[in-house]
């Protein structure tokens, strides 16, 4: 590097082009840093659009299952698939429960 040669030649101004050289580098460290700070946050950004994308599938899935629950067909001993689905809705519903107790 030029700079190099220059302080090992014993320019002039050996200890200008030093101290240069240490305030490009050390802008240059603080520029790495905020780049790394600016990629988690954005990672962080990130996740927090899939958990509210899988927040809205959850409750669309919960509103048509909540659906299924509250129709009187499920007392119809007949009507199998309807009863299973409630049962699946609260096995469900109970494993997210637990799931949230034990998050907090």
């Amino acid at each position: 590097m030029l700079m190099l040669q220059l302080v090992d030649d014993d320019h002039y101004d050996a200890d200008g082009i030093r101290r240069r050289r240490d305030e490009v580098l050390e802008r240059w460290r603080k520029l790495k840093e905020a780049l790394l700070a600016n990629r988690e946050r954005l990672g962080e950004a990130q996740s927090l659009q899939q958990f509210s994308r899988d927040v809205d599938e959850m409750e669309i899935w919960i509103t048509e299952k909540l659906q299924t629950a509250t129709d009187e067909s499920y007392k119809d001993p007949s009507n199998i698939q309807v009863c299973l689905d409630y049962l699946v809705l609260f096995l469900f519903c109970k494993e997210i429960w637990t799931y949230a107790g034990s998050e907090l």
